[in-house]
């Protein structure tokens, strides 16, 4: 890039700005394809595990949307397998979208815990809850992504709304 503009002639100042503001929307383009790829596998997973990650996911959750988390994990000191790990964080992540962009509500509750080789996960927001027939339809893109990751890990899932008074999630994750 910077070859390029060594060779912009200097008397077209306007071919300067407009190769100056693309050389600004790559780098930006590029910065946020940094963001989107860690939100879909952070570090911190690889590094610290799948508590210290819902930890801190959930923090900036609330930080940002203004939602209060509460967070309840226990979990076995053992790592779990890494694409289980991931199939829940990316769960947890999308069911949070979801209160932020439809619950209308003002506390989610994430709990996970482990017993007996099963992974039991369970996040409920105090909003609005979601309808029937939105579980099912195809066009609800966050739920239908909650519901490939449970079936990627041979979950069972179960998403309850009650209208008024929030939406349950529930899976059973075989630990393998």
């Amino acid at each position: 890039m910077v070859w390029i503009e060594r060779y912009l002639p200097d008397a077209n100042s306007s071919l300067k700005t407009r190769y100056k503001a693309m050389c600004c929307l790559i780098d930006d383009s590029l910065d946020r394809i940094r963001e989107i790829s860690a939100g879909l596998r952070p570090g911190i997973l690889d590094d610290m595990g799948l508590t210290a990650t819902i930890e801190w996911y959930t923090s900036e959750f609330q930080r940002r949307s203004g939602v209060e988390c509460i967070v309840l994990l226990d979990l076995p000191e053992k790592r779990l397998q890494d694409h289980i790990e991931t199939g829940i964080y990316r769960i947890v992540q999308e069911a949070l979208t979801n209160v932020a962009r439809h619950a209308k509500a003002s506390v989610v509750t994430v709990q996970i815990k482990e017993d007996a080789g099963t992974i039991f996960l369970q996040i409920a927001d105090n909003g609005t809850g979601i309808d029937a027939a939105k579980v099912q339809s195809p066009l609800s893109t966050g739920i239908s992504g909650i519901q490939e990751r449970a079936e990627i890990l041979s979950a069972t899932l179960q998403i309850k709304g009650i209208p008024g008074k929030g939406t349950q999630i529930n899976l059973r994750i075989p630990a393998r």
